[in-house]
């Protein structure tokens, strides 16, 4: 997503008014959890804290290869990637809350 998300942006540059996003996926999935009324099970598995740990980890693990490491550019490069993948997944969450709120339904209409 962010290889097409970048190349778009080089191909963007002679029009600024050229956007991208990427919620079909997120409305599509919050519409079929709401559907099938799947939303516990989905929540019960952690999914985004799961991945907000991983990230935290990974963090950890550059902050001790930038330590030891003599090739700083390659470790800069690896946070740099690091910092864009938690950025886009962040998006990816608030996109994931909104859709949750946008298919909510009140049982005490029916």
């Amino acid at each position: 997503m962010l290889v097409c998300r970048d190349r778009l942006k080089k191909r963007a540059q002679h029009n600024k008014e050229t956007t991208f996003t990427d919620d079909g996926f997120i409305m599509g999935l919050a519409y079929i959890l709401t559907v099938l009324k799947l939303w516990p099970q989905f929540t019960s598995l952690n999914w985004f804290r799961s991945i907000t740990k991983k990230c935290t980890a990974d963090y950890e693990a550059l902050t001790e290869e930038m330590k030891s490491s003599k090739d700083s550019r390659n470790v800069h490069l690896k946070a740099a990637r690091l910092q864009a993948f938690e950025r886009e997944f962040k998006l990816l969450s608030y996109t994931f809350q909104s859709a949750r709120v946008f298919f909510a339904i009140d049982d005490d209409i029916e």
